[in-house]
């Protein structure tokens, strides 16, 4: 049996494409905001939006509704992107 973290270990690259999409499609943030908020480059956040990283879906409907919320956290200065991510360790168990 994996542990949470070795199971949000596998998931991180979509997770990460997940909030990407969310700040920019639903905040409107530039690729190069969402990149300094999470701690990336630009060229990482092209990739998330492009689809060339993080492309599987997930179904686990907590983790997407944790998810959504994350990037809105991030946005508003509530929580850093490396701290949120441990969060979710209860959402995959």
């Amino acid at each position: 049996m994996k542990l949470p973290c070795e199971q949000l270990v596998e998931r991180l690259p979509i997770i990460r494409a997940m909030i990407t999409r969310e700040m920019i499609e639903t905040f409107n943030l530039t690729q190069e905001q969402t990149a300094k908020k999470l701690g990336i480059t630009q060229s990482a956040v092209s990739h998330y939006i492009s689809g060339s990283r993080g492309t599987k879906k997930l179904s686990d409907k907590k983790l997407l509704i944790k998810s959504r919320k994350i990037a809105k956290d991030i946005i508003e200065g509530k929580t850093k992107f490396p701290k949120s991510v441990c969060s979710l360790c209860g959402c995959v168990r």
